[in-house]
């Protein structure tokens, strides 16, 4: 294949068996259209204010300290368990020689 291309200049490629199955990639129409904003774009259903609803029960909704007993009952757990959970990378990492240096962050910075 290499000598009759440096030769001609031109390649012969055959299509694999598997080349007309792997055309489910590909979308089946194009949007030719102007750009549209994401709640200007048509749905089936549409949205109402269930979808948008805190599905919690009453007793937790406008609880204070929601988000830090999630945080550390998520913490808890990935500790007693090992496990690897994305949402225990979305906050930092303590500064143990500063905290050991410094003390309280919050103790410092009060008095």
């Amino acid at each position: 294949m290499l000598e009759s291309f440096s030769k001609t200049g031109s390649m012969s490629i055959q299509k694999a068996c598997t080349s007309d199955l792997q055309t489910f990639h590909q979308p089946t129409t194009f949007y030719e259209g102007e750009p549209v904003t994401a709640d200007k774009i048509p749905t089936k259903h549409g949205f109402s204010d269930e979808h948008l609803a805190d599905p919690r029960p009453e007793q937790y909704k406008n609880w204070s300290g929601y988000n830090d007993y999630v945080r550390n009952n998520t913490i808890n757990f990935c500790a007693s368990n090992a496990a690897d959970i994305a949402i225990r990378y979305l906050h930092p990492k303590v500064d143990i020689q500063f905290m050991f240096v410094f003390g309280d962050i919050n103790r410092t910075a009060n008095s």
